[in-house]
């Protein structure tokens, strides 16, 4: 026997489904509006009132069509269970389709990722009714519980630091992806604003950042000016320049971006796609999932987003921007904070993804990343590049998944792993 998830309602109602069930690789055939050859797993999505036949043989998950607005954290109530029927009491998976918020990334993203962990909830209920394994394509490209993506943002090249981080990420093996910022300005304009140097600061330090290539680091763009324009011209030579810099110093072709300060709009994202960049990293939040791509304006970009957690060095660091600036109070809390956050992704399976600067972490990087190292380390969770990731995510977008089960006995293609 074949097993597939059946999808019915408008496609409006069902884009936020098919989203979820391409994330999970689950298969599934969209079947229209029309109530006809329904299978094992049915999912009726923008149904509010509807009555489905009471046959064990057919699992049903019926969501309510969209009212006005998103579905907020505190309305997803927990899923309901009658007969053979899993019920959702508010419209959630709208929430996977929305455009990107840009004065609320943060309620945006937590909406989201929210939703499909509500989402996933219901089909293990409807699986576990149906007495089917939940089968779907693991997210990593090797036996592993999660990754660690740990990035560092170089907004100036201070030598001493990075040297210490290296020590401690060479000796354990964390490949890591830095991020440059060629204009070196923020060493000097933490009090007085965006200043855009003649000359960059960066390309007489490239000893260290060669240092970091050397030991089997990405190098990424940071951008030339540590700095968010308000057009996409300017946002596009801010992106070219310091790619040029990044191909001309070190031969490289950087393939991500992270937004200076964390600053973005809409003419940021026009501007990474039309430099055709394969990921960036513009949002942080206090929940961490997997990549996507974002939305504006009905328009699906190409380039992969990928969300870090928000709590870093940045977040003790005082106006003056002194790496002296961390206590060893507040090392010893940012150091239980990440430990704390690293445990609740290995929960979930979701990607670790710790960010920092070296200028303020590489001082203490022992302190303050050594227990989430050592804690992988005897976990066998592999550190990979952002690069790396995101070229794996998206060859695994373009992968598919068949399985049946016969006899008792659960088929398919290779490379799955399945949940009971």
């Amino acid at each position: 026997m074949k097993i597939e998830v059946f999808l019915f309602g408008k496609k409006e109602n069902c884009s936020g489904w098919c989203d979820f069930l391409d994330l999970e690789k689950i298969p599934f055939q969209y079947k229209g509006e029309s109530f006809v050859d329904t299978g094992r797993i049915n999912i009726l999505a923008g149904y509010s009132r509807l009555n489905v036949p009471k046959k064990e043989s057919e699992i049903y998950l019926i969501e309510p069509r969209r009212r006005s607005g998103l579905c907020t954290v505190s309305d997803m109530q927990n899923v309901s269970v009658h007969g053979n029927v899993v019920r959702f009491n508010n419209n959630i998976s709208s929430n996977l389709t929305q455009d990107y918020s840009f004065n609320g990334f943060q309620e945006l993203y937590l909406q989201r990722e929210f939703s499909i962990g509500r989402m996933r909830e219901g089909l293990l209920k409807a699986f576990s009714l149906a007495s089917l394994p939940y089968v779907h394509l693991w997210y990593y490209p090797f036996q592993s519980p999660t990754v660690l993506l740990f990035r560092q943002d170089i907004d100036y090249v201070n030598k001493k630091s990075v040297r210490k981080l290296l020590r401690l990420t060479n000796q354990l093996s964390v490949k890591g992806t830095y991020f440059i910022n060629v204009s070196g300005e923020e060493e000097y304009d933490e009090l007085i604003g965006h200043l855009k140097l003649k000359k960059p600061t960066t390309p007489a330090r490239n000893l260290s950042l060669k240092e970091v290539l050397a030991s089997g680091n990405e190098l990424a763009n940071h951008g030339y000016w540590h700095y968010v324009f308000d057009d996409t011209v300017e946002n596009s030579k801010n992106i070219r320049k310091g790619r040029a810099y990044l191909k001309r110093i070190f031969g490289i072709t950087a393939e991500g971006f992270a937004s200076p300060g964390g600053e973005w709009n809409k003419n940021l994202l026009r501007a990474l796609e039309i430099n055709n960049l394969l990921y960036a990293c513009n949002g942080c939040s206090d929940v961490v999932g997997f990549p996507f791509h974002p939305r504006w304006n009905r328009k699906i970009f190409k380039f992969l987003e990928l969300v870090f957690y928000k709590i870093c060095d940045g977040s003790f660091e005082s106006e003056g921007g002194d790496a002296a600036c961390l206590t060893s109070q507040e090392i010893g809390i940012l150091s239980d904070i990440l430990e704390s956050y690293a445990d609740g992704q290995i929960r979930e399976n979701k990607p670790i993804a710790i960010m920092g600067h070296p200028h303020l972490s590489g001082n203490f990087a022992e302190k303050i990343y050594l227990p989430v190292f050592k804690k992988l380390e005897k976990l066998g969770v592999p550190a990979v590049t952002l690069s790396d990731f995101s070229k794996w995510w998206t060859r695994r977008e373009g992968m598919g998944l068949d399985y049946s089960i016969d006899n008792g006995k659960l088929g398919g293609t290779p490379g799955f792993r399945h949940l009971f």
